[in-house]
């Protein structure tokens, strides 16, 4: 059973033992054999650069690191501040359609007569209001109703 080239490339990064069925694939692998010998170049030098010492730092350069740390600090608080304002304008906008849209379902239309039917059943009860006159000061009396006059004299 031949190992699958991923899982090799895989072993070779984590760096363990290299077993006997490893070292098969890499023989009979070239692309695998050409990466273990890149990996173990990579390996050697970051080892190498590990191993010399830091340097010292330049003359002034705390001051340098001091001017400049405020700056830094200035421009990453006002990304902060941005994506915060970004960030509630979309949640302010989702809000506003949520309302917009219950308020849509929620709210009966109020608009002009949509059938001709309810268009003639308004317009005969205008009519007929029209037709009915209220005698709120007169001595006319529509039937059924009290007579509203007006009464002279004193009290």
């Amino acid at each position: 059973m031949t190992m699958r080239c991923r899982k090799v490339r895989k072993l070779i990064i984590e760096e363990g033992a290299r077993s006997d069925e490893l070292n098969r694939h890499l023989a009979e692998c070239a692309a695998c054999a050409a990466y273990a010998e890149d990996w173990a170049g990579l390996r050697t030098a970051l080892h190498r650069v590990a191993e010399d010492p830091a340097p010292d730092p330049t003359l002034g350069f705390a001051a340098r690191l001091a001017r400049q740390l405020p700056d830094a600090l200035a421009e990453a608080r006002a990304r902060e501040v941005s994506l915060e304002r970004t960030g509630r304008r979309f949640v302010l906008a989702g809000v506003l359609a949520a309302v917009l849209l219950v308020l849509g379902l929620l709210v009966p239309p109020s608009g002009p007569i949509r059938s001709p039917e309810a268009a003639e059943m308004q317009t005969a009860r205008s009519e007929a209001m029209a037709a009915q006159s209220y005698p709120i000061f007169s001595n006319q009396t529509i039937e059924g109703e009290y007579e509203f006059a007006p009464q002279g004299g004193g009290h």
